[in-house]
This record gives C-alpha cells, structure tokens and sequence, in this order.
C-alpha cells in the first residue's frame, strides 16, 4: 500500500481512461479496441521495475487472447529509467516501447541507454533553457539551488550548471535534497539550506531556483516563512515543471505563504481538453458519476474524500462537498494533455500498423504474430508520424497540430510555444484572490517575458552592493573562446589580456584597449556578411559564416597551443560540447604583433592556411619563402623608414638623431631599416635604446640625455607600452630638450598628448582606414549583460572603474551608469579597422575560392581547397578596400601581400581654438617605398624651441657613417643587443684624452694588482656626460665652441666619479701629446666588439641596461 493519495496521479489515470473509452466508443480502430492496466508505484524505489515483471509475466495470461502493445509511463523519471533499463536488458524482440508523458529528465534523451523510451512531453533540457532565459530577462545571476535527488532533480541540476555557465550566471551554493524510501524528505536539510542562503557569506542570495515536486516546494516555502518571521531578509523562487500549477502549493492550510508571492514556475505548455476538463468536474460534482467512474478507477474514491470532509472508513454518500474541495478539484496537471497525446498517438500507430498488415478488420493473423514475436514493433514504425487534433479526433475538443517526431524526443509542430513561464501572485485577470498566470514563453530558442503582465514585483537576484563575490568571478576568464556557430567558420586572435612577463603560457590583467574592440572588428564583419547586403548579397550562398576568437594575450607560446588544440582537438565551449572545425576553416586573421603572427604562421603554414596579420609591420614577415601565405594589412615599417629619416632632414638638415625600440623584432626590425636608410641619407645615429614591456622606463631619459645633442628621437614602440613609457619621462622632461617622431604605433591617439603641452612639435606617422559608420551604431547598440562576448562585461567594468548591473564586483565602485561601447567622438582604437579590414579581406577573397572549388552546396572545406593555398592567398591578394586618403575601394596588399595603406604624417600643434590643448595636424603623407614621401614643411610648428639635432663634429659623424654600415650589416645577429653610442659626443681630442685616462686607470689597476671601480667605464668611453648627469651646468652651450670648455666639464665629472686627481692631470697632459699617433689604435679600442675591452663595454653596457628595465 501506497501512504498517502495524489491526486495528480489519480488525475492522469483518469485521462488515459478516458481517452481510450472516447476512442473506442467511436470505432477509431477498425475492428478491434484498446484497454489499459494500471498499477500503482508509490514513488518508491524499483516498485515501478516491480510492477512491470509481474505485469509483463502475468497479464496475457489474465485477459486471454489480448497482447501487450505498450508502457505508458511511469510518472517520475527515475522510475522510467529504471523501467527503462529493465526493459533493455530483454531479447531484443521484447523491447515494448514506453510512451512517456510526464518523465522529463534530459538523460531519458539518449536512445542508446534508453531506446525504447518514446516521450512526447518536453525535456528538461527545454526547461533549462527557459529558465536561464527568464533568469536573464529579470536579472537573476547569483542564484541557489534546490534539487531532489533523483534522477530528475539530478538530471536537471547538472543540465542548468552547464547552461547557466554560458550566461555568466554564477551558482554559489547548491544542495541536493535526500529522498526517503516513500518520498518523504529530511526537514533538516531544507532549513540548514535556507540558513545558508540567507546567510551566505560573500552575499546574501536572493534567488532560489527549485526543481522538486509541489510537495517539496510546499516545504521550502513553509520552512522560508518562518525564517523570514523571524528575520529580515529578501528572497524570491523559480520553481521546476515538476511542482505544477496548483495553487495548493503556495498555500499552508488554505491561508497564502507571503514568501511565494511573485514565485515563477516553468510548465511545458498546456494542451487543453475541454471534454475532459468537463469530466473530471463532474465526477467531483455528481456522486452518480463518481460512482460510475471510481469501477474503474477506484483511486477516484480516495481522492474525492482528500479534497472533502469526509470520514476515512465512510461512505461518500455522508460526504459535505466543500467549496475548498470543489475548487481543489478544478485544478488539472499540466500533464493530462501529454497524457491523452500519448494515448491517441499510441492508437494511431496502431491504426497505421494494421493498415500496413491487415487487409481487413480486426486482428489478421499477421498482425496477432507480429505482435507475439515483435514487442518493440510499434517502435519502428513511429517517426515522422503526423497527428492533426483538429482534423482526426473533433470530438476531443482540441483545435491544435502535432508533427511528433521519435529520433529523439518529440517536436510540436503548432502555433504555440515550445515552453511557459507562469508567476504567482495576486489575480490581475480574474476576481479570484491570487493567481498563477502565464507571463512569458520560449519559442525557437526565443524568450518572451512581459514584464507588464508580471502580477508581482520582480525581484533581482545578483551579488549586493559594496560586495566582491569572488567565488563567482571567474579567474580563468582568459580562456574563454567567443564562438558563433556557423557551417564554415574564419578564425581570429588578439589579445584580450596582458601578457605574463614570469610564465610564456600565462596571462595577467584584461587589456582596457586594444584588445575587446580589436574582437569586435573581426565579430561585425562576419555578422555584416551573415547579413547578405548590398556588396555581399551573393558571399557564401545558404551558408552561415561562424567565427572563433581566441585570446593568445599576445604569448607566442600561448598561440601555438591554442591553434594546435582547436585543429587537432576541437574547441571546447562552457557548456561542455566540443565542436570539430579543422574541415570548416577558411582562414585566420592573426596576429597582432609580429613576433605573434610569427609565430603562428608556424603553425599555419604546414596545415596551408592563408593567415592575415592587422597590425604585425616587422619587415622580416615580408619573406615570402618562409611565410608563403601571410598577408597583411598594415605597411611593414621598413618601407616607411626611407620617409622617417627624410623628415629628420627636413628639420634644418638634422643628421644627428636616437632610438627608442621596443624589444622583439617588430621594434628591432624598425630599428634596423632605419639604420640602413640613414647611412644612405648621411644621418648619424648616435645610439639605440631597448624599451622592455613592463620595465623601469624612468631610466630611458637619463640615457637619451647622455647624446643631449641628439634632439631627434626616433620612436619604435610597441602601441601597449607607449603610454607607461610617456608617463614614465613627461615630468622630468623639458620643453623643447628632444623631439620624437614616433612609428604608426603612436598614431594620432589624442590619450598620448593630452594635458601634455611639452609635446608640441613631435611627429607621428599614423595608418589609417576610415571607420564604417555601421560599426560606431553596432557599438552603441551593444547590450553588456547578454552580449555573448565573453571578455565584455569585465573590460567596461576595468576600463571605466565601475561596476555593472550583475557585477560581482561592487566593493568600493559605483554604477557604470549610460555607457556605450562605442569611443567618444568615435575615435576607434589604432589597429581596429585594419582587423576588421583583414576580415572582410579573408572572407571576400575565400567566398570566391570556395565556391569555384568546393561549389556551394557542401558545408565543408574541400580536399581541392586546401590542396590549393596559393589559389586562396592570391584571391585574398586581389581585395579592394578603402584604405589611408584613397576616395574609393584600392588595392589593400600589393604583389608580395604587404600591405599598401601607406601613413599619414602628423605633427602636434597647439589648438588655435584653446592653446592649451595639443590637437594633431596633418603636415605630409608617406607611401610603402622610395619616393612615396611628402610633407609640407611651411606647416610645421616649434613652440618650444629649435628642433634642429646636428652632429657636433662632422669628422666623428664620419666615422658614425662607416660604424652604421658595420651595424647594419651585422643587424641579425644583434637583435637582442642594444647598439648604443654609435658615436660618442665630444670633439676628437677630448674623445682620445678619456680614453687614454681610462686605459692608464685600468693598466695601472692591473699591474698594481689594486680593485678598481667598473661602474662608468663604458660611460666615460663612449660618452663624456656621465651617468650621474642630468643636463649640463648652468651657462654650458652645446651648439657653441666645444673645445677646451667641453675638455674641463668632462675632466670635472670624471673627477667627480672618484677618479685620482692626481693621475687625471698627468695622464691628460701626457696623453695630449700622442694623440694624434694613437688616434687609430685608440678607434680600434672603442669601436669593434671584437677587441677585448670593446667586448667588455659592449657587453656590460647591455647587462646594465636590461638590469634597470
């Protein structure tokens, strides 16, 4: 026996009978009819596989001549696996389908382990997805929950954690609540839960999602009340399918629960028969038609005395009708619906069945062997099967199409929605006190949430304000992958973090520019060409272009891995499904700087992927025989350094100039091409310095006030590391003391000069690709908390040191208020457009390849596609866009693929609107190669002084010349070295005066066996101004007379260096007679390498440096 009735159950019993007597009371089936066999489960363990050995043992033997044909249900999902299981473990021919109508964990889906089991309510995994909507929709992300475990608590529970990890909805706490032997459940549990969530200690959550029965959630809310009697505290509920839509359940002996007002509850949608619903009414109303019907169903009896009073041991006959009990008997599961359906799609393919076996009425003998022989023949013959409600069973009441299809579980083909979300709370469509009313629904992966239907105020569930929830923020957020799926797919890289400077594979802080909107570029164009507008009407014909972004946070090691898992193993999404590409990929844009689109293109290479690069402009990555299919869009910098130098001449004939480079090759591959272009131009440079990423650039203006004449500063620097960089030397540096022209990386990027007026007169060569105007409006149209960019919500959140709604992390920020992500004045980021450039590039030169060679009816790359590279890259090769001042579409990559957008040649002047802001004026353009440089000199302004950088003396700038040839040609193996004090800055005599002072020093030193100081031996080699100077005295003219005064400063500081004074004197007035006759032994000292001590000052000179950075 069975504790307790529910009358649910009883109901579905009820619906199932009932169907079956409308259906063969009208002959529906020619010759023959339908009966059923109930049995009770009791919501206990394997009483449901129980059941089904006696059942299937026993009843043919009880009704004679009668076969069995089908299960229909159980109930409860783990009853239903359970059943399932058994059932499976039969001979094959004995494998009787299961129809089930209100089992809906998602694992009873998978027909290898369940395939006998035919469903035609909605899965859980329907359910999930509703609920994560409506989860999104009222801004619930810090959530809690409830489930039984079972099968169907379990089941639903893990489905809900995959799924709300795609939507950054974050689970602090979950609980599992232990089912007793007949259902019951431990109290315990449920209150220590409550405690927890109300208590929680990084927030208090106010959001509970249950999936449980109506019992269970009945209890919750009871248990809930009493706490919130006792304490003030907020918290609202999403109830499962499983608890129903009876308002018993928001009710403790027929008086509300406060606390369940506003509860949601997720339903499959209702599927109403208003013939049953009017038998089910009367048999609660007419004790005539309870009698009638309980002989049947005796269950009935029980039921009517639950919702009446009633004595236990009585007759109805001295039962009171109640209005509790008639109102109590109104309610209808949700379930009866799916009851019926099952019952009339059972029926009908039994009609089909016999139609294909049966020339006439009745059981032929055909069919009565397929029957005895074939238990699972019914199984074989249901998919695709058709039922028209309307049309075939009028009598039923139900004007609604199905198209029920068995792969996997059943599809509704109607007008309806796939799935309901209702909320109770008090009644705002009827006279009736509280109501539970339908106020949204999900249809075709659409979510519909009327918010003015809502009849009770919402509330939000998220971490609370001045709170750090940090177990929901994700640390690992640099590994997310932006996917949008598609049939083919491009793949993009740009570095969304920094990268770490301790661990090649490791990333550390999210990146507040270039980076997200780099992502971004490369998202619009794809969706822009999903779009099939305009000049992309007839790209990639019936196919969906879907992109993966990945972030490498610019580690070349880090690229690698990332390339190599997603072609050899996939990409793995949040919600644990991987997806397999390697056959789907047109292409990659990648990377962003060189050394990451070197590296990558290793990688790429032998798979004979095309690869375009946006913003990678080092000069080695033209190499054609090494990278055979990299193009890129921006121009390397070595073509433009022909017009650097020729604007340093431009300045009143400057042949006397500095290098700050970024380490790596694309600053070192600038600097080299520069070398070369300013021997050919008779320009001396006069040292090079390496600026490392991360490191104390404090130090970089000492060192270039070292060559104080060299006014010229030529800047290589990575884009990233610019802004440290400035902040580092602005206040120190004086205005008009240098003058940098500083590489595209630079730009006109107005953050550099701003409130920076010692900047005025600088020069910037600037890449520019004029921005769409549909990108700016997708940019404002952005919506934060949905948007499926998986890096957006954390980089606004850095960028502008705020939080947003749903943040989980409030502590000592304030709301980001109206943010857009769209840049104020629409000043897109450096290397944006030219991404998204490389996008529409890769895309357009692939539309046309893939559908000469692979045609467009396959959703595949083609054997012949990726046979042929060379056909690919050539096609990429011949794209137009509108690039640098071009008034309409050109060529974006000329013959070799570099790219030929050329610079724009800028200078920072003085606002003639407010002199006190810096604006950039355009004063030139240089194009890739010689003669591609023009600029208007008439138009250069020097507020803060004479910009003119000469070498102090034309015979040591000479010798400059022959060094940089050295230099030049020795440049590859000196990549990682810096190439300082080409030339040192005095006249001859002084130059070999030092130097023989030193010598003597260290001779002296050497011989006497004495320790003697190293730490400005380079220094006074190669450079007369020591390393404790900051600028030269008071009255000290460098542009004057540099003999006998520049002589003295020098002997001054070298005895303020702790040098003897003594030997200083006499070594100076020896050593001046003999210079002329040493000058050639001494050049040999200081200028090559090779020589011992140049091998030491070199040497140490390096180590020095690379210290301090």
């Amino acid at each position: 026996m069975c504790s307790g009735i529910e009358s649910s159950s009883v109901q579905l019993v009820e619906a199932a009978k009932w169907t079956l007597k409308q259906l063969n009371e009208q002959g529906y089936l020619p010759g023959f009819t339908l009966g059923i066999r109930v049995t009770p489960t009791c919501h206990v363990a394997g009483k449901a596989v129980e059941n089904t050995v006696k059942f299937l043992n026993n009843i043919e033997a009880e009704i004679g001549n009668s076969s069995i044909i089908s299960l229909l249900g159980p109930e409860f999902s783990s009853e239903a696996a359970n059943t399932s299981s058994f059932i499976s473990s039969l001979p094959e021919n004995k494998h009787i389908p299961q129809f089930i109508f209100s089992a809906t964990a998602e694992s009873l889906s998978d027909q290898a382990k369940y395939g006998n089991i035919k469903r035609v309510v909605p899965s859980d995994n329907l359910q999930v997805k509703t609920i994560i909507s409506l989860l999104l929709k009222v801004e619930w992300n810090y959530v809690a929950v409830l489930y039984l475990d079972d099968t169907y608590g379990k089941g639903a529970f893990q489905e809900f954690q995959i799924i709300a990890r795609t939507h950054d909805i974050c689970i602090p706490y979950h609980k599992s609540l232990s089912v007793g032997t007949y259902g019951e459940l431990n109290p315990t549990e449920i209150t220590d839960s409550l405690d927890t969530i109300i208590n929680y200690p990084e927030s208090p959550i106010h959001g509970v999602v249950v999936f449980s029965s109506s019992k269970t959630a009945r209890d919750i809310l009871r248990s809930a009340e009493i706490r919130r009697r006792q304490n003030t505290f907020q918290l609202a509920f999403v109830f499962s399918d499983g608890v129903g839509l009876n308002l018993q359940t928001f009710s403790d002996n027929d008086q509300i629960i406060d606390i369940a007002k506003g509860s949601f509850i997720a339903s499959p949608p209702i599927i109403n028969f208003p013939n049953f619903t009017s038998h089910w009414n009367d048999i609660f109303n007419n004790k005539q038609t309870l009698d009638t019907e309980s002989k049947t169903n005796p269950w009935l009896l029980e039921v009517f005395k639950d919702f009446n009073l009633c004595s236990p041991s009585g007759s109805i006959d001295d039962c009171t009708i109640t209005e509790s009990g008639r109102l109590r008997a109104i309610y209808q599961s949700k379930y009866v619906g799916y009851t019926i359906l099952s019952v009339i799609t059972i029926a009908k393919l039994m009609k089909e069945t016999h139609g294909r076996t049966c020339s006439s009425n009745g059981i032929c003998p055909e069919l009565q062997t397929l029957m005895e022989n074939n238990k699972g023949f019914l199984t074989s013959i249901s998919d695709d099967l058709k039922v028209n409600l309307g049309e075939e069973f009028p009598s039923f009441g139900v004007e609604k199409n199905f198209s029920l299809s068995f792969a996997t579980d059943i599809q509704h083909s109607s007008t309806g929605s796939d799935y309901d979300i209702f909320q109770f709370g008090e009644c705002t469509s009827s006279t009736d006190s509280y109501c539970i009313e339908k106020v949204g629904s999900f249809k075709n992966n659409s979510f519909e949430f009327d918010q003015g239907k809502s009849i009770h105020p919402v509330l939000k569930a998220q971490c609370d304000m001045d709170r750090t929830c940090v177990q929901c923020s994700n640390s690992h957020l640099y590994d997310a992958v932006y996917v949008e799926p598609g049939d083919l797919y491009v793949v993009g890289l740009a570095p969304v973090y920094d990268k770490s400077t301790d661990n090649p594979m490791a990333c550390t802080n999210i990146r507040q520019r270039l980076g997200v909107e780099l992502i971004e570029a490369m998202a619009f164009a794809v969706k822009t060409i999903n779009e099939r507008q305009g000049e992309y009407s007839n790209y990639f014909p019936g196919k969906k272009i879907g992109f993966i972004l990945l972030n490498p946070c610019d580690q070349p090691l880090r690229g690698q891995n990332l390339l190599v898992s997603m072609l050899e193993k996939g990409i793995k999404l949040l919600n644990e499904s991987t997806i397999y590409v390697h056959d789907k990929i047109l292409g990659f844009v990648a990377g962003y700087t060189s050394i990451m689109s070197q590296y990558t293109s290793l990688v790429l290479t032998p798979y004979r992927y095309v690869q375009i690069a946006y913003a990678s402009l080092a000069a080695f990555l033209s190499d054609r025989t090494t990278y055979p299919y990299f193009l890129r869009v921006g121009t390397p910098e070595n073509n433009l350094a022909n017009s650097v130098v020729r604007l340093v001449k431009s300045l009143d004939d400057s042949n006397f100039i500095q290098i700050l480079y970024s380490e790596g090759v694309y600053g070192e591959g600038g600097r080299d091409a520069i070398l070369r272009e300013a021997k050919a131009l008779k320009v001396c440079v006069t040292a090079t310095y390496k600026v490392i990423e991360g490191g104390q650039h404090s130090k970089i203006l000492p060192d270039l006030r070292r060559n104080s004449y060299a006014k010229i500063v030529i800047v290589i620097v990575h884009s990233f590391v610019l802004l440290d960089m400035i902040n580092a030397i602005y206040d120190d540096l004086e205005p008009g003391e240098f003058i940098f022209i500083a590489s595209a990386a630079w730009s006109d990027r107005l953050e550099l000069i701003m409130s920076r007026p010692k900047f005025a007169g600088f020069f910037s060569y600037a890449m520019e690709i004029p921005a769409k105007p549909t990108f700016i409006d997708y940019l404002n149209e952005k919506v934060f908390l949905t948007d499926k960019n998986p890096w957006l919500i954390k980089y606004v959140e850095e960028k502008n040191t705020c939080y947003l709604p749903g943040s989980f992390s409030k502590k000592g920020k304030q709301p980001c208020g109206n943010l857009t992500l769209a840049p104020v004045g629409s000043e897109l980021e450096l290397w944006t457009m030219f991404a998204m450039t490389a996008m529409f590039s890769l895309l357009g030169g692939t539309n046309e390849v893939f559908q000469s060679l692979c045609g467009s009816q396959t959703d595949r790359i083609c054997a012949d596609y990726m046979a042929r590279p060379e056909v690919v890259y050539e096609s990429i090769k011949k794209q137009t866009a509108v690039i640098g001042d071009s008034e309409g579409p050109t060529r974006t990559f000329d013959d070799n693929g570099d790219g030929m957008v050329g610079a724009v040649i800028y200078q920072v002047w003085k606002s003639p609107d407010d002199p006190t802001k810096l604006i950039y004026g355009r004063v030139g353009k240089a194009k890739p190669g010689e003669g591609g440089h023009d600029v208007n000199t008439k138009l250069f302004q020097f507020p803060n002084g004479d910009p003119k950088s000469v070498c102090p003396d034309p015979r040591s700038c000479a010798k400059c010349f022959d060094d940089q040839q050295n230099n030049t040609g020795q440049s590859d193996k000196k990549t990682e070295e810096d190439t300082s004090s080409i030339i040192a800055l005095a006249t001859v005599v002084p130059i070999l005066a030092v130097a023989v002072i030193v010598l003597s020093i260290v001779l002296f030193c050497k011989y006497r066996k004495e320790k003697c100081t190293d730490k400005t031996y380079d220094e006074a080699y190669l450079h007369p101004i020591p390393d404790n100077y900051d600028r030269p005295p008071q009255g000290y003219n460098p542009q004057g007379n540099i003999g006998q005064q520049q002589h003295n400063y020098v002997l001054q500081n070298l005895q303020h260096e702790n040098f003897p004074q003594q030997q200083q004197g006499n070594m100076a007035h020896t050593q001046q007679q003999s210079n002329m006759e040493e000058a050639p032994q001494q050049d040999r000292v200081l200028r090559h390498p090779q020589d011992n001590m140049g091998q030491y000052v070199q040497q140490e000179r390096i180590q020095s440096y690379d210290r301090i950075h």
